[in-house]
């Protein structure tokens, strides 16, 4: 070992100590986000498919005639456009149609066909947060 060497040996086990850390973490954060995605996205859409279930038997010539269905069709038809047209990604380029905005415009509509039918579709968290986080 030379002189320097000696006299930098704490300053370069600190630096070389921060940019293992920095580099394991940087693996375990894109690890943990992209579980966190798959369970959030998961929870997401087996409550889309839910609500898509139940407009779709809603909407079935043997419901339509009944008082309050006729009375939420157009609902119904509206929210089931949205279900159809909801995308299956969120690019940061189209924030102004990606998923969260038509998340919040399902549940939105969805509110106003519980209140018309009189049965809660959606569970009592998602109706309160709709921000997209739990």
């Amino acid at each position: 070992m030379e002189w320097e060497e000696v006299t930098d040996f704490e300053q370069i086990q600190y630096q070389k100590g921060y940019d293992e850390g920095t580099a394991v973490g940087h693996q375990q954060g894109h690890e943990e986000a992209f579980l966190f995605g798959l369970e959030h996205a998961y929870q997401k859409f087996l409550l889309i498919g839910e609500i898509y279930g139940r407009v779709c038997v809603w909407l079935q010539d043997e419901y339509v005639e009944q008082p309050k269905i006729k009375k939420a069709k157009k609902h119904l038809e509206q929210l089931k456009a949205l279900l159809d047209a909801l995308p299956f990604h969120n690019e940061v380029e189209s924030t102004e149609v990606g998923f969260d905005t038509y998340w919040n415009r399902i549940t939105a509509k969805t509110k106003v066909v519980s209140s018309l039918l009189g049965t809660r579709i959606l569970p009592l968290d998602a109706e309160q947060d709709n921000d997209g986080f739990q």
